[in-house]
């Protein structure tokens, strides 16, 4: 099978960009991985970050999709609380819909393969570099040229060979406006994310140190909607909520938001999230 015919396939079921890569193990980002703090949602095996094959034993080639998502600066008022921008419904299930589409398609001509996106471990960020997706970016995000960072990656490692797609030629260069705009400092100077102090960690992170959370609920995107390659519209009403908006019970939560990106943290983390931010407003 051509590759043209999946990337195209890809595109009509939604992807906004394929790209193709030969598997190989990130030897180079292991010492990383080993220093690291884990989170407690992160997948902390190391092996799994790095290796494909520990996922699917028979990769032979690599098959990457990106799916763009808006960005809102979402300007509240007096009582109001926000997610960060994304997809409206969780995104791990668009993705994922679209790998299913591919996989059969692949299935047809008899070639094998494994869907992945975001929870299973490997560095997906890494993967769609090597798909020639984009180039990483100071604030740690995949940059594509034309759709920016506001994106969620998915992939399939597949049992048959793809002649790789060439790699992004670009960098931050000087740019440091992410730098700038990060209200933790959580940046590096020389670029890199320092993942303990990021924002969208502590609202997600049960374990957290009490803080500001800038009225976030979930997640963070101010450094993406300071990336001079992301279109940032004014608002959307889908992002922004209000404390009464989760006096539910556990039943009834799950059953209105389940389809949410947030849905997973559970009312409890969100309420605390909402305290933290009220506490800071007084």
């Amino acid at each position: 099978m051509k590759k043209e015919v999946i990337r195209q396939r890809a595109l009509e079921l939604g992807a906004d960009a394929v790209g193709f890569a030969r598997p190989r193990i990130f030897e180079e980002i292991r010492s990383v991985l080993e220093e690291r703090e884990f989170l407690p949602f992160e997948q902390p095996d190391i092996e799994r970050g790095i290796n494909p094959y520990k996922h699917y034993p028979d990769t032979k080639g690599i098959v990457s999709i990106l799916l763009s998502h808006g960005l809102y600066n979402n300007k509240l008022s007096e009582g109001e609380y926000k997610v960060a921008s994304s997809s409206l419904v969780d995104y791990h299930r668009e993705v994922r819909n679209i790998l299913r589409e591919l996989r059969l398609l692949l299935l047809g001509e008899g070639i094998q393969s494994v869907a992945l996106c975001d929870t299973e471990g490997l560095l997906d960020k890494q993967v769609a570099v090597e798909a020639g997706l984009g180039f990483i970016g100071k604030n740690s995000l995949l940059i594509h040229p034309q759709l920016g960072s506001a994106h969620h990656i998915g992939y399939l490692l597949t049992d048959t060979f793809w002649e790789p797609d060439p790699p992004v030629d670009l960098s931050c260069g000087l740019c440091r406006k992410c730098i700038d705009a990060c209200p933790k400092e959580a940046i590096r100077e020389e670029g890199g994310l320092n993942h303990l102090r990021c924002l969208s960690g502590a609202t997600q992170n049960r374990k957290a140190q009490k803080q500001y959370l800038e009225h976030f609920l979930y997640g963070c995107d101010i450094c993406l909607r300071a990336c001079p390659y992301n279109k940032v519209e004014k608002r959307e009403e889908a992002f922004i909520y209000k404390e009464e908006d989760f006096l539910l019970s556990h039943r009834e939560f799950q059953l209105q938001y389940e389809k949410k990106e947030f849905a997973w943290l559970g009312r409890n983390l969100l309420k605390r999230n909402i305290q933290w931010n009220k506490e800071e407003d007084r």
